[in-house]
């Protein structure tokens, strides 16, 4: 009995400890006085410092598949920029959709990139449609915040395929690719 109050009161300090080290991290940015990047590691640091996390606990959890992806599509996105390949693409986009308004371009970046996610992995399509966005922005003397967004919320809302969104790889034995294309553009709009 002695030794599960013990193992209770160690859990209770190790949340409590976990939940300061949270809130280190969220206060400095919600405040704007650090940025996310530098208060995650350091949050995450100290998870693994103080044992709330342990390493081999951390080290599962990371999706390595993910980390892989994003690491061999960083260069496809500078080569984009360097090769002239991304100006192309946004002259070819501007010069569709550019004389109707810089709000005709955003949508159309959010449903280019919508389309795109049900045969690209939407990590891999961010990192390909960012230069184009942001060079379409510059283009129109805009903020590249507001295409930015529009290439994110797009890739993170899409759930027309297995491809688009890792939940549905779950869920795609259950319905068929019709089900899943009708469904998912609903939930898009």
């Amino acid at each position: 009995m002695e030794t599960l109050s013990i193992a209770s009161a160690s859990s209770e300090s190790i949340a409590i400890l976990a939940s300061a080290i949270m809130a280190m991290v969220i206060i400095p940015v919600f405040v704007g006085w650090l940025p996310i990047a530098l208060t995650a590691i350091a949050g995450a640091t100290l998870m693994v410092s103080t044992k709330c996390l342990p390493m081999e606990e951390a080290y599962r959890s990371i999706e390595w598949k993910a980390v892989f992806l994003i690491a061999g599509m960083l260069p496809l996105g500078t080569a984009m920029q360097k090769t002239g390949a991304a100006t192309y693409l946004t002259q070819g986009l501007l010069s569709m959709v550019g004389n109707q308004g810089p709000w005709v371009v955003v949508a159309s970046l959010y449903i280019i990139t919508s389309m795109a996610t049900t045969i690209i992995p939407t990590a891999a399509l961010v990192v390909l449609m960012s230069p184009i966005a942001i060079q379409s922005a510059e283009s129109l003397a805009i903020s590249p915040y507001s295409a930015m967004m529009a290439i994110a919320l797009a890739a993170s809302a899409s759930f027309t395929s297995p491809i688009s969104h890792p939940c549905l790889l779950y869920t795609s034995d259950a319905a068929d690719e019709e089900d899943s294309v009708d469904l998912g553009g609903r939930r898009i709009i």
